[in-house]
């Protein structure tokens, strides 16, 4: 029977769960999720950021370190104003999106709009004899 371990905050199961990582993943760009998923973003990009150039920061897309095969992009803003037609667009191009979050930046009078897009990268098989990459 697996070993049972319980956990009393999210810190304790952070801790437990990097230890049971190797030290070391290779991944590799899921050619097609990676492509729709860059379009997905670069669409995103350019409607928040022509709806307010100045207000508006957009962090660049970065691995998701503790999943590993997400990919994050985060956009800060006060404000972000769509009319129908680019409504329409941003909805496609955010159905792209494994989650979706909006919330407030405390102090910063901000929005914090944070997508994340699994399945951007695969780990790789050459580096883990174990592993088997099943393509669908």
């Amino acid at each position: 029977m697996p070993e049972q371990t319980t956990f009393t905050d999210i810190d304790d199961f952070l801790e437990w769960y990097k230890s049971k990582r190797p030290e070391t993943i290779y991944l590799v760009k899921n050619k097609q999720r990676y492509a729709e998923v860059m379009n997905a973003i670069k669409t995103i990009y350019k409607l928040a950021y022509e709806s307010n150039p100045d207000g508006t920061m957009i962090k660049k897309p970065t691995p998701d370190e503790l999943i590993g095969d997400t990919l994050i992009f985060d956009i800060i803003t006060n404000l972000v104003a769509f009319d129908s037609e680019e409504s329409q667009e941003f909805c496609s191009a955010l159905s792209k999106a494994t989650t979706f979050d909006i919330g407030t930046m405390t102090g910063y009078k901000k929005v914090l709009i944070s997508m994340k897009f699994a399945d951007v990268y695969d780990f790789a098989p050459a580096h883990n004899p174990g592993l088997k990459l099943v393509k669908n």
